[in-house]
């Protein structure tokens, strides 16, 4: 049974971010259905993330001002090697928006779990009560998990 937890603040609608298919690439083989077939630790892993993001709407649902900014991050953690990474925080673009990043296979092992965020990193002027405020805060997430090995 799901419920809803209330965070405090207005978060986006779910129309809003859309976010395309994982893709996990390493020595030429691309994972399928959630396993990456004959991976080796001495073959690095490569991440693709799209996603479609309507900012406007976005703002809107958050009750934002224009001058709102948000941040993308990707980020990853191995339960083998319990090593864990990320690209840097990049601004949020309307429409579409590539993450891309490149693991060493050396800092990996078992499960890959790749996460995305969107966050708060600037609440603009004249911003409502219930809108989220503080940045950093977390508006959106996404999680998928690809077997390397075992």
């Amino acid at each position: 049974m799901n419920s809803y937890v209330s965070v405090g603040y207005l978060q986006p609608g779910p129309s809003r971010i859309t976010p395309g298919d994982l893709q996990v690439v390493s020595s030429g083989r691309k994972a399928d259905c959630g396993r990456m077939p004959d991976w080796h630790y001495l073959s690095d892993v490569s991440l693709e993330w799209p996603l479609s993001i309507d900012l406007s709407g976005v703002k809107q649902d958050c009750d934002l001002p224009d001058d709102a900014e948000f941040g993308v991050v990707l980020s990853w953690r191995s339960d083998r090697t319990n090593l864990r990474g990320s690209i840097p925080v990049a601004l949020v673009s309307d429409g579409e928006n590539l993450l891309t990043a490149v693991i060493s296979g050396a800092t990996l092992g078992g499960t890959l779990t790749v996460e995305v965020v969107i966050v708060l990193r600037k609440a603009g002027t004249a911003t409502s009560p219930l809108a989220p405020s503080r940045e950093g805060t977390l508006l959106w997430s996404r999680t998928e998990q690809v077997v390397l090995e075992g």
